[in-house]
């Protein structure tokens, strides 16, 4: 499949973008209240961070919890593990349905403009995008054999990683949350 030079370049600046601006926020839970490239506060309440799913090797997931634009404590919780392995969840975060998206058409090689994106997900329901299987976006292990993946370690560790609370448990007690396909 030919994919222009410019798409790539696009793809290179969105990386190198987030990957310099939500670098802080890795060690814990932090929540992002500004995003260069967006003018003025976020317009929804957003959480990165990282949950560990593997105490013996240190192995962590990395998140972003988006919540609902509407009402967050009575709206369903999404929890969104992109197609992976090996690609990251980001992706569904700034290209499918989260609350910003990047303006690529007045893309000049700069920092680029966000804008918010009017179908996002996240204007009916809480959102939690989850970077999987380790060494996916920023998710991450201390020991090497953790990024072998296959189907049955992999369904484990998401297992444990829903299972864990977020810094909130509340998020958790939606009506909807444990009655879902996830």
């Amino acid at each position: 499949m030919f994919v222009a030079p410019w798409r790539s370049l696009q793809r290179l600046a969105l990386w190198v973008f987030l990957l310099f601006n939500l670098l802080p926020c890795l060690l814990a839970g932090f929540n992002v209240s500004h995003l260069p490239g967006f003018h003025g506060p976020l317009p929804f309440k957003m959480e990165v961070g990282y949950i560990t799913v593997k105490e013996e090797t240190g192995a962590e997931f990395y998140y972003f919890f988006v919540e609902s634009e509407r009402n967050p404590s009575k709206d369903p919780l999404i929890i969104w593990f992109l197609g992976g392995p090996g690609c990251s969840s980001i992706n569904g975060l700034t290209l499918d349905m989260g609350p910003l998206r990047f303006n690529v058409d007045d893309f000049d090689g700069q920092l680029p403009n966000l804008y918010a994106n009017p179908y996002a997900w996240t204007k009916i329901s809480n959102l939690l995008i989850v970077d999987w299987s380790m060494g996916t976006g920023f998710s991450y292990s201390k020991d090497e054999a953790d990024y072998t993946s296959e189907d049955v370690k992999s369904t484990k560790l998401n297992y444990k990683f829903i299972r864990k609370p977020l810094n909130k448990p509340a998020r958790c007690h939606s009506p909807d949350y444990a009655q879902r396909e996830i």
